[in-house]
């Protein structure tokens, strides 16, 4: 499996995700799952046939999204990755404080 994880935002328009190329340890397999952070959706592509990624098939597979969902997880915890948060004190990128840099 080739995984990809990325628990934050950045300044270029990313948004908390991690995605899940399955695969045997010798080649990649066809089926790629993304799970997004924000609201745990999961969608599920064959790259083979759908190299865009056009066509979310999580509905049509739901147990091998679940699958798939379920070796990403236990990656995360095999790796110790971290999970985004909530923060408790968010800012305001707009307020008078964040736009003075105080």
């Amino acid at each position: 499996d080739l995984v990809w994880h990325y628990p934050h935002y950045s300044n270029q328009g990313g948004r908390p995700a991690a995605a899940l190329l399955a695969g045997d340890g010798a080649t990649p397999g066809n089926d790629k799952l993304v799970e997004h952070f924000e609201d745990q959706r999961l969608e599920l592509f064959d790259v083979a046939a759908d190299p865009e990624e056009a066509h979310d098939l999580a509905a049509l597979r739901p147990q091998r999204a679940a699958d798939l969902h379920a070796r990403l997880v236990a990656w995360r915890k095999a790796v110790g990755a971290r999970l985004p948060q909530e923060n408790p004190r968010p800012v305001d990128p707009f307020s008078p404080e964040a736009v003075s840099g105080r």
